[in-house]
């Protein structure tokens, strides 16, 4: 699926502002994730084929971000510059990742019931529930407020 998501940017999306692509998948995805979070997390459907589907239907619009992200470093470089702006610019995304769950890990620990607790997961009482639905919003809230950074 990501290797047709690299084909449709290809063939039909390279005349499109990178904001537009950003903001179009970044709304997508998280819509997308929504319905399967929830409907796991308030027991509407726990199955794991059913949870793991998600990903099958987020497939193009990551190949989407990947494109996006990759073209505009290549762009922000001056000539004969790029492999040290890709690799400077690649380093800074790929810390984002540790200081994000660095972030989160202390955010969601004020959070009761504990997320961290495996108890609370055994248990599966309502109140953990929206707990977990809240973390949830949380994380999109985040992925949404991300957006108003795009010049």
């Amino acid at each position: 699926v990501f290797s047709c998501g690299l084909w449709l940017v290809k063939k039909r999306l390279l005349h499109r502002s990178w904001r537009e692509l950003t903001l179009v998948t970044t709304i997508f995805l998280n819509v997308i994730d929504m319905p399967f979070s929830f409907c796991t997390i308030y027991d509407i459907v726990r199955d794991p084929y059913f949870y793991l589907g998600e990903t099958v239907l987020q497939g193009i619009p990551d190949a989407v971000n990947f494109v996006v992200s990759t073209f505009v470093i290549v762009e922000m470089a001056e000539g004969g510059d790029e492999g040290i702006v890709y690799g400077l610019l690649t380093t800074t995304y790929n810390v984002g990742g540790p200081f994000a769950s660095a972030i989160s890990n202390q955010l969601f620990g004020l959070f009761e019931p504990k997320l961290s607790d495996p108890k609370n997961y055994v248990e599966d009482r309502p109140t953990f529930r929206n707990t977990v639905a809240l973390s949830f919003v949380v994380t999109y809230a985040a992925a949404f407020l991300s957006l108003l950074t795009l010049p």
